[in-house]
């Protein structure tokens, strides 16, 4: 099976942009739950920060492949120093490929990421607060193209709950 993630960013997860905290460590176990229960051929990330990298960095440490889809070259050359490492060391991880969506930024090049993911797995997992933003943009295109989702919000993986409880079908 091809996973594929979405979810928020830092700034909705307790602001853990260094990846430490209760939202990252809750975000860990799920994810790791999650590829040591299911058969997971392929992990799907966009490589934001946030919900992407941490799968990532899950999927890789279960050794699971990752395909990693940038939206576009420059993604983390805004971030800070540490955060533009961390998306390094994914990327040039073994078990890592990645995809280029857009030659540069463009305001649509989010958006063509998500779909460029949402078309390449069977299965979407959203941590997803229900908020609008890229990742209820990303979790609506898979509902319109009838991809199978698990969504879970930030507050459910903090108290613990799993995916395999959540499956939806649009």
């Amino acid at each position: 099976m091809k996973v594929a993630v979405t979810g928020h960013r830092p700034t909705k997860l307790g602001y853990e942009f260094e990846h430490v905290g209760p939202y990252t460590d809750a975000l860990k176990l799920l994810f790791t739950d999650f590829f040591c229960k299911n058969d997971v051929e392929l992990a799907i990330t966009g490589m934001a920060l946030g919900v992407d990298q941490i799968f990532a960095v899950c999927a890789i440490r279960c050794k699971v492949p990752v395909l990693a889809c940038l939206p576009c070259p420059e993604q983390s050359e805004r971030w800070s120093k540490k955060a533009q490492a961390d998306w390094n060391m994914i990327l040039r991880h073994r078990l890592v490929t990645y995809e280029v969506v857009s030659k540069a930024y463009t305001p649509k090049c989010m958006q063509q990421r998500n779909e460029f993911m949402v078309d390449a797995c069977d299965l979407l997992l959203a941590v997803w607060d229900e908020s609008g933003g890229g990742t209820a943009k990303c979790v609506h295109y898979a509902d319109r193209v009838d991809v199978p989702r698990a969504t879970l919000s930030p507050q459910a993986v903090l108290d613990g709950e799993r995916f395999g409880c959540a499956l939806t079908r649009r």
